[in-house]
């Protein structure tokens, strides 16, 4: 018989065909639901005639099973078993149990404490997934503000701004000048901004919302001068041979640097207040993400 287009199954149709196929008897079904013997036969005929095939042999003591209802009865406890463990999952997604948060790490400052951290939630958190992305600060701001990363451990000046953007500080690091070393400030053993008046400098290309350049050139006119921006790069690696090309000069947090710089460059500590760079994580509010509340909470960070 042609299966009937446009299949509605409802619920109490499969509540009786599962009790009958326990009991093999219409009367132990219809006591096991409180109903009549009449109403569990209706609605496994109700059942028969929407799936178009019969699916129990009747006799006036028992039933049994046709072929077609064997594998009927096979395929509903599979599919009940399925629904169960999707309810399981869905619930445990909604209630932060089960679940991704995605993570991006720059993998230099947060070496003091993103290991322990992320060993201690998942001890605690077994059955939740944590995906890491070592990326650049250019590529994580950009994910993060795209949604493509639940969480990002970055500088504050790399963080996007707007609506929606929650940024949290961790620690600050200090930050150096990085200069060529045939550069007449090269071997002071400090600088203040002042020192930088009349430089050309070089950065980074950060997402048009991010509050670096402003930052720093908020920082420069409190010294009494503007910046000049002589060039902007896509990557480290470039801005840094940039450096060590005359193109210009840098500041940047001495971690980065120190990793980052070739023998031709100098880094001179910057002084006072404006000598270091706050360092944080950084989440959208707006993002659904059920685990990242948790792992916030395991952070000691308020949302």
């Amino acid at each position: 018989m042609e299966r009937p287009r446009g299949l509605l199954l409802d619920i109490r149709h499969l509540r009786c065909f599962l009790a009958a196929a326990e009991h093999m008897n219409f009367t132990r079904a219809a006591r096991e639901l409180f109903l009549t013997q009449s109403a569990v036969s209706y609605q496994i005929s109700a059942l028969e005639k929407e799936v178009g095939v019969r699916l129990f042999e009747r006799d006036p003591h028992q039933v049994s099973f046709t072929a077609a209802g064997r594998r009927f009865h096979e395929g509903i406890e599979g599919l009940l078993k399925t629904y169960g463990a999707l309810v399981e999952e869905v619930q445990g997604l909604a209630q932060g149990r089960t679940g991704e948060l995605v993570l991006g790490f720059y993998g230099v400052a947060e070496k003091r404490f993103l290991p322990p951290l992320l060993r201690r939630f998942r001890r605690e958190h077994p059955t939740l997934r944590l995906e890491t992305r070592r990326m650049d600060m250019v590529s994580m701001a950009r994910a993060l503000a795209e949604g493509g990363l639940d969480l990002a451990f970055l500088l504050e000046i790399a963080c996007p701004s707007g609506p929606g953007m929650r940024y949290q500080q961790l620690f600050c690091e200090p930050l150096v000048a990085v200069l060529p070393l045939d550069h007449p400030l090269a071997q002071r053993e400090g600088l203040i901004h002042a020192d930088l008046a009349g430089e050309r400098f070089v950065e980074l290309e950060l997402p048009i919302n991010a509050p670096a350049h402003d930052s720093f050139a908020d920082t420069c006119a409190r010294s009494g001068f503007r910046p000049y921006i002589a060039q902007r790069y896509k990557d480290l690696e470039s801005l840094f041979l940039g450096i060590e090309m005359g193109v210009g000069i840098a500041l940047f947090p001495r971690y980065r640097a120190e990793a980052q710089a070739g023998p031709g460059q100098a880094l001179v500590p910057m002084q006072g207040e404006a000598g270091l760079a706050s360092f944080g994580v950084a989440w959208r509010t707006d993002n659904p993400n059920p685990i990242l509340p948790v792992f916030l909470q395991a952070m000691g960070v308020r949302e």
